[in-house]
């Protein structure tokens, strides 16, 4: 369920729009959050007010190469053409945790940015107790697009399908926002996603009103959640739920053999995950050596500081072995994943 999202502060969605009617965006802005589709909507917003069509090749400058602090000013100290701001973005860039004296001098700069000049970072997340976040709040403003809240969602879900003339009834809409499981707590399930299954829904209704069977056939099954609480359910050694998650996904027809697959993808992160840890490598090194995101690292994380290694190479072996014995016939996919779970 999701329980209850209302916030007590404004979304930076709604906030960011203010500021940019009203024309109080600060010179330096971070926009991060779990809402990257939102970010990019901010982004758009902010360069359809500042820049000319024109001029837009060298009015917008996008450093997603992970820019030196030099190249970052000199951009930002170049005059716009055409348009009444510059716009400078630096996407994913290491320069939130580096510490070094050129930082510092960097931090200083900010606070003498031109007024011509509108320079944004976008990251995933930020730790706002380093240096560089703590500058960009004393000089300008942090936009957090964390989730909507669940009149937030429904408002963004209404507004794809009205556009297209159709009609989601209150019933319908809860069945939809559950089966996407957007407001579960280990789900990946964004906004990206969510307007991508719109997209898929729009195209099968003919008859102008959303119907439950079309967002059954639309929705991807919840599999990451079944898969995260089938490891916190093991990690906790709590079998029974283990079990009782098995039959459930099973009863519902699911692919067992990806979930099979999935599982043992996650054992292989979480050996990898301990191994690095262990060897004192930073968690935004791990997530870069592993190819994952720092929010997946922070789920899968406390799950495998509750083995030991070689108790996560012991399962680990043990989930090619199951997984080998299915793809050879020689077990059901079901009974496998029952079998696994009683012998960890």
């Amino acid at each position: 369920m999701y329980g209850n999202y209302s916030k007590k502060v404004e979304h930076a969605f709604k906030t960011i729009q203010k500021d940019i009617k009203d024309g109080s965006l600060p010179s330096v802005l971070l926009l991060c959050g779990k809402e990257q589709f939102l970010v990019d909507w901010a982004i758009k917003q902010i360069i359809g007010k500042y820049v000319e069509p024109a001029s837009k090749v060298l009015d917008l400058t996008v450093l997603d190469e992970d820019p030196g602090f030099s190249q970052i000013i000199e951009n930002c100290e170049t005059l716009p053409l055409l348009s009444e701001k510059k716009i400078v973005v630096v996407r994913d860039s290491k320069i939130f945790t580096t510490q070094s004296s050129e930082l510092d001098r960097f931090i200083d700069y900010l606070a003498k940015i031109p007024e011509t000049t509108k320079l944004i970072f976008i990251q995933d997340s930020v730790d706002r107790k380093r240096k560089l976040p703590k500058a960009i709040i004393k000089h300008g403003k942090i936009y957090d697009f964390d989730q909507l809240d669940k009149k937030e969602l429904i408002s963004f879900v209404n507004k794809r399908f009205k556009s297209h003339k159709i009609m989601v009834s209150p019933d319908i809409m809860d069945y939809l926002i559950e089966e996407t499981g957007y407001y579960n707590k280990e789900s990946d399930y964004d906004l990206f996603t969510f307007s991508n299954d719109i997209t898929k829904m729009i195209a099968l209704t003919e008859d102008g009103v959303l119907r439950r069977e079309t967002v059954k056939n639309t929705v991807e099954s919840d599999i990451e959640t079944f898969i995260f609480e089938l490891m916190n359910s093991l990690s906790e050694g709590k079998k029974d739920r283990a079990f009782q998650l098995i039959h459930n996904i099973a009863s519902d027809k699911s692919d067992v053999s990806l979930l099979v697959a999935m599982i043992v993808s996650q054992y292989e992160l979480m050996y990898s995950i301990k191994a690095l840890a262990e060897d004192r490598v930073p968690d935004r090194l791990i997530a870069e050596k592993l190819d994952i995101k720092e929010a997946r690292l922070r789920v899968l994380k406390p799950f495998s500081m509750r083995y030991t290694k070689n108790k996560l190479r012991e399962s680990l072996e043990y989930a090619y072995e199951i997984d080998r014995n299915i793809k050879m016939g020689l077990l059901r996919p079901v009974l496998a994943l029952e079998m696994f779970v009683a012998r960890l």
